[in-house]
């Protein structure tokens, strides 16, 4: 055999075993590929496991508060009706302990004035 078919012989052999570490390395590449993917999925779940407890308790805290918000509102435009019925009815405690005239005061001298009577009520606006 000649040195140029032993140097062919030689670098067939090495291309072989360059192919089989390509081979292998593909193999490895592809393990490591599936273990990625493997501990990824089990992170995704650790972080959800812990996360979710803690994200529902958020959520139940500011579903709590904002029901808690609601009421409150809803209690103060309640209060702010009441006062303003007690003050077209003439019973606003505040206007009548300050000495102001009531609405309905107010709008009976507006009708005699306009009927062009004497306004009932003398009012003083302090």
């Amino acid at each position: 055999m000649s040195d140029s078919d032993k140097d062919k012989a030689e670098l067939k052999r090495l291309t072989r075993e360059a192919h089989e570490a390509i081979q292998d390395l593909n193999g490895v590449l592809r393990e490591a590929r599936q273990m990625v993917t493997a501990i990824d999925n089990v992170a995704q779940v650790a972080v959800t496991q812990r996360l979710e407890p803690v994200v529902e308790e958020q959520i139940r805290l500011l579903s709590e508060a904002t029901a808690t918000a609601i009421a409150a509102s809803e209690q103060g435009i309640y209060d702010r009706f009441d006062t303003l019925t007690q003050m077209m009815m003439g019973e606003d405690r505040k206007s009548i302990r300050e000495g102001r005239p009531t609405i309905p005061q107010m709008a009976e001298n507006i009708g005699a004035l306009r009927r062009g009577e004497e306004p009932p009520h003398d009012l003083d606006f302090p």
